[in-house]
């Protein structure tokens, strides 16, 4: 009995002595510092593990966590007793390094970071990343393989420098270890790694997504779903606080910069002259399309844009199709313009190959090898000002127009068009202030597409002098039809002859002869309703009830009151957004349930679609262009064909846009520079009986305007009496 007792106590010491030594022993972690060791520790863990949730905002990894990180106190053992490789990071090494590098950045007072470029600089970019570990990995030994880098993270390769555009973290279990490996590229390469603040690096936003969960996880809180503690949190938020939103990277002489961010850019950036390209990280809802990892957007107030995306992620497959690793070289060249961008780019679902890919950065044209072409080609530069607040009617004109430009610059032409569309928000003194900034500063006398008829009117004494010249305006304003304005080209058809199409329709299809009409007593209205006047006139209609009202009346129940006492079979708006909503809720739907309705163009919009929509009210409105999406015209089909492959909903506002912009490309593939607006305006008068891709051009003088039918339910009516 006694030999047991002595045994069991020599055991429980055995076990004692080795329980400590155990906890004396330090928990032994993998480092990461080499392309080498960052390479093996990849190699231990899936590259896209599925998410707990199935969706990509916010997608969580418990299960992986649990499965591939969560260490049992036996293996534990083992690791510490040297019997097994360490496979978990040390999350205490990388505080550390976000507190050397925290501190030093705020005693070096590191702020937006101006480069002064030099024929050679390289500057290699990373757009979002989003924790792709994996294809980090990959691009890190494909720069090694390029001599750029070597095996201990330095860049070696002269007058090269990496910059990550943002948006690093989060959407995947691995943020920590791509956030070590770009703590690591800082630390060993000051002044020639650059990292910026995206969204998710800014004020803490990283804290709701799945980097927080891999932090609590790795310092052995539970449950996983806590809030992150301030403790925890601190560290990566006082870094993060320290990296600039953008670089600039300028000529010696200044006179042409391009500027790098993720996506928020100072106002005093993107209105710079001087500013001719900006390359941000992932734009989803302005890129429109599937892309290999750079993506043109067109020009933004004749900046170029481009959208830079790195994070071929599992959430990143699964809903939007994206498989490449892929990072952009920024080659300087004679100058910013004649500097070239090289994407390279490895789908991961084939053999890992990088492909390469040139680009002219201003025009977005795709080159054969790293060399500009840009000097001898001519420049053709327009402008326009117009409301592009949010997502109205003149900003998917805008995109129409982009949409039509993108397929003429980037299919290698000598002639390149740059717009410079600047937003007035409909109001009169700052269209006025935006067409002299087009002349003065930007030296265009050339405008496209400007919008309304108050804020032409604003700057229409630059037009009588000739210093402007004003093609395709987005307003039907008789004012604007006068034979003495030479200066200004029409391609829609005016109010007036939307109204006479609009009774011309009803009168000889329907056999309404019972009309009241609701118009704006204005300039813009009264030569409407005198139209409206003579065309039921010239059909042998002598009565009718005027409703005019104000531009600023909010209250229109007198008017419903003197509607309802008339009580017309056919009711014409000849009116504005709000004012025509204002009156169809004063009237409600029951009142119209067997009158019709109508309405000009400029109610052709989505959010008036909609509006009718939920009132249950059907009304039909004129069209200026044909039915995008049904027209058999050739310009119809090739718009269908452009927005099919951009995954873009078709609308006659964009429809409108794209066809002004063809109008444009096919005068400058007509004529010979030098390009001027006199040129481009003689080439349109012109005209006569010209078939454009189906439709059928002929100038009136006496109008101004290309003599273009109004739509009516996808039939086109053109007049057919000689009112005016």
């Amino acid at each position: 009995m006694k030999i047991i007792k002595v045994l069991l106590f020599i055991c429980l010491f055995c076990i004692i002595s080795l329980t400590s030594l155990f906890l004396l022993l330090p928990t032994k972690y993998i480092t990461l510092s080499t392309i080498s060791n960052i390479s093996t520790y990849a190699k231990h863990y899936p590259e896209s593990p599925k998410s707990d949730k199935g969706y990509w905002e916010n997608p969580t990894f418990t299960t992986f966590y649990n499965t591939y990180f969560y260490t049992p106190w036996y293996q534990n053992m083992l690791i510490k007793l040297g019997f097994r490789e360490p496979q978990q990071l040390d999350l205490k090494k990388i505080k550390l390094l976000l507190h050397t590098l925290t501190t030093k950045r705020k005693k070096d007072h590191i702020k937006n970071k101006t480069f002064i470029a030099t024929p050679g600089d390289q500057y290699i970019l990373w757009g979002d990343l989003h924790g792709a570990f994996h294809s980090m990995v990959r691009t890190l030994q494909e720069l090694k393989k390029r001599k750029i880098i070597n095996n201990n993270l330095e860049i070696i390769k002269k007058n090269t420098t990496f910059i990550f555009l943002g948006d690093a973290i989060s959407r995947s279990p691995y943020s920590l270890e791509l956030l070590n490996i770009i703590l690591l590229l800082l630390e060993k390469n000051p002044q020639k790694v650059f990292y910026l603040r995206g969204n998710h690096e800014h004020e803490g936003h990283w804290e709701d997504f799945s980097m927080a969960e891999t932090v609590v996880f790795k310092t052995g809180l539970r449950p996983l779903n806590i809030d992150i503690p301030p403790f925890l949190s601190k560290p990566f938020n006082e870094f993060f606080k320290t990296l600039p939103s953008s670089l600039i990277i300028k000529q010696k002489d200044g006179k042409e910069k391009i500027v790098c961010a993720h996506s928020k850019i100072e106002k005093k950036l993107t209105s710079d002259i001087t500013v001719k390209a900006i390359l941000s990280g992932e734009k989803r809802l302005k890129q429109i399309k599937d892309t290999p990892g750079l993506a043109y957007l067109g020009f933004k107030r004749g900046i170029a844009q481009w959208s830079i995306l790195s994070c071929p992620i599992h959430i990143y497959q699964t809903f939007f199709n994206f498989y490449y690793d892929a990072f952009v070289e920024l080659t300087i060249g004679t100058s910013i313009s004649e500097s070239v961008l090289t994407l390279y780019n490895n789908d991961i679902r084939t053999a890992p190959q990088f492909n390469v890919s040139y680009y002219q950065p201003i025009f977005g044209y795709p080159l054969p090898n790293k060399k500009s072409d840009l000097a001898g080609k001519n420049i053709i530069n327009v402008g326009s000002t117009m409301s592009l607040f949010g997502a109205g009617k003149d900003k998917i004109m805008e995109m129409g127009f982009s949409l039509a430009l993108l397929k003429f610059n980037v299919a290698k032409n000598q002639n390149l068009i740059r717009p410079v569309f600047l937003s007035d928000e409909y109001k009169p003194n700052r269209a006025l202030r935006n067409v002299k900034k087009l002349y003065n500063t930007y030296k265009i006398d050339t405008l496209i597409l400007p919008s309304g008829t108050p804020t032409l009117e604003t700057y229409l004494y630059m037009v009588k002098s000739g210093k402007i010249t004003v093609l395709f305006p987005n307003t039907g304003a008789a004012q604007f039809r006068k034979p003495e304005l030479k200066q200004i080209l029409h391609f829609r058809a005016s109010y007036k002859q939307e109204a006479k199409a609009l009774l011309d329709h009803f009168i000889k299809k329907h056999n309404i002869n019972n009309f009241a009409f609701f118009y704006q007593n204005d300039s813009f209205g009264k030569p409407i309703d005198q139209m409206a006047h003579k065309t039921l006139q010239h059909y042998g209609i002598t009565k009718w009830i005027d409703l005019p009202y104000a531009r600023t009346q909010v209250n229109f129940k007198p008017i419903v009151k003197k509607l309802k006492q008339y009580a017309p079979d056919a009711i014409g708006c000849f009116s504005g957004f709000y004012p025509t909503i204002n009156l169809i809720s004063n009237f409600g739907a029951k009142f119209l349930f067997d009158r019709t309705i109508f309405g000009l163009s400029d109610l052709a919009i989505t959010p008036f679609k909609l509006f009718l929509k939920e009132a249950g009210i059907n009304m039909i409105v004129s069209h200026i262009v044909p039915s995008p999406n049904t027209s058999t015209l050739e310009i119809a089909k090739e718009f269908r064909n452009i927005i099919k492959k951009r995954k873009i909903l078709a609308s006659d506002d964009l429809f409108e846009g794209y066809t002004s912009g063809s109008l444009l490309i096919d005068a400058i593939n007509h004529l010979k520079p030098p390009f001027t607006a006199a040129k481009i305006l003689g080439y349109f008068e012109n005209l006569k009986n010209y078939n454009f891709k189906g439709l059928t051009l002929t100038f009136n003088p006496e109008k101004r305007d290309l003599s273009q039918p109004v739509w009516i339910k996808n039939k086109p009516y053109k007049s057919t009496t000689n009112q005016k």
